[in-house]
């Protein structure tokens, strides 16, 4: 699972579990909160917690986003699959090379949308990930400075409960982002399987520009020329 065991209460653990904190103001979490502050800011949290179950914070279609990914991927193994067909051949179109170039070069600039069309909803789930973990940092500290009062029933009580609203937001945000971070990764992989093509394609296509200029190439008025477009 992306997240780990959160806040430990004192009254249940000493130990606290790690997980990375982020860059925040320490002066925001530093100052020790009265009684009351603590149970009313246990209860904000199961309030928020309810807001985050009840919205969808990426509004993005995970099916369709699949389906594209579905797509580019049998389009980058048609590409890849002509392109061996060519290099099998003694023939070596300039014009069947520089075809696949382009329709590789329009496969990228799909993954690219692709990618931009749910990165903003990424950002959203990241920024609510970063927002809870503050709250995390926020109830370690606080769990630090008031180890007295954690004899209080009431104070432990809103401690436990702050840590299973902590604990549930932060597990409902990593299995919305989970689909994300796997399409993006084989997004990513797809397009680094077109641009080494294209890669491969554009050294092949400059070998032979290089090869006719020194003549090593019929001209382009020959019949040998013609015979083999």
């Amino acid at each position: 699972s992306m997240v780990s065991a959160l806040i430990q209460i004192q009254a249940v653990s000493p130990a606290i579990a790690e997980e990375p904190t982020p860059k925040i103001n320490p002066e925001a979490v530093s100052v020790t909160p009265g009684l009351t502050d603590v149970v009313d800011r246990a209860g904000d949290l199961e309030l928020q917690l309810s807001q985050l179950k009840n919205t969808e914070i990426t509004g993005v279609n995970l099916e369709k986003l699949t389906i594209k990914l579905l797509q580019a991927g049998a389009a980058a193994d048609l590409l890849s699959k002509r392109f061996t067909q060519i290099k099998q051949d003694d023939l070596q179109s300039f014009q069947q090379m520089a075809a696949i170039v382009e329709e590789a070069r329009i496969e990228i600039e799909t993954l690219e949308q692709l990618n931009g069309s749910f990165s903003q909803a990424m950002r959203e789930l990241e920024n609510q990930r970063k927002k809870w973990l503050t709250e995390k940092h926020r109830w370690n500290l606080w769990q630090e400075q008031m180890a007295a009062d954690l004899a209080i029933q009431s104070v432990a009580d809103a401690f436990a409960r702050a840590k299973g609203s902590i604990d549930q937001a932060l597990a409902n945000i990593a299995r919305q982002l989970e689909p994300f971070l796997e399409i993006k990764q084989k997004t990513s992989n797809i397009e680094a399987k077109i641009r080494n093509l294209t890669y491969q394609l554009d050294a092949r296509m400059d070998q032979q520009r290089g090869e006719t200029l020194r003549g090593g190439m019929p001209t382009m008025f020959s019949v040998v020329y013609w015979q083999t477009l």
